[in-house]
């Protein structure tokens, strides 16, 4: 049971960290930089990529192998399907990234309208990924909330 509440609270820390990763790289792709910030703008639209796809991995790899995903198998065995359809999405975003991380490590990307429609698939990217959190949410409330009866 520790074990399961220290596992737990190292999720819920990582949510939290990704959480702010996320809102920072939406921040600096929305960032209207002036021309002579546009660098400092690449630069950190780089940095934040690439640390947002990092935790991100990590945590879908944590749901995957030991996080809530087997957990909501074992107590709803009739939800596998949903469990199933977030699986699916896991792969479509590490598609997604797999696509986008040698655009943004090309030099020639951080030309201004190449740069611009970088931002724009990583907009997606991250729009892609709030649902994605969504659906994740709405399953275990669902899980942990929904009573089946047979009491009475």
């Amino acid at each position: 049971m520790i074990a399961n509440e220290v596992a737990t609270h190292g999720l819920t820390t990582e949510q939290q960290v990704f959480s702010h990763i996320k809102q920072a790289l939406r921040v600096m792709v929305d960032w209207r930089a002036p021309s002579v910030s546009q660098s400092r703008k690449r630069s950190s639209v780089r940095f934040a990529l690439r640390s947002f796809c990092r935790h991100l991995e990590r945590l879908m790899s944590f749901e995957e192998e030991g996080g809530y995903l087997p957990g909501v198998s074992s107590v709803r065995p009739n939800w596998e399907h949903r469990v199933d359809l977030l699986r699916a999405e896991h792969k479509q975003l590490r598609e997604h990234i797999g696509k986008l991380i040698p655009q943004i490590e090309d030099e020639g990307v951080w030309q201004s309208e190449r740069f611009e429609s970088a931002c724009r698939a990583i907009r997606e990217l991250l729009d892609e990924v709030d649902r994605h959190d969504r659906d994740e949410i709405t399953l275990l409330q669902e899980t942990h909330t929904m009573d089946e009866g047979g009491e009475g």
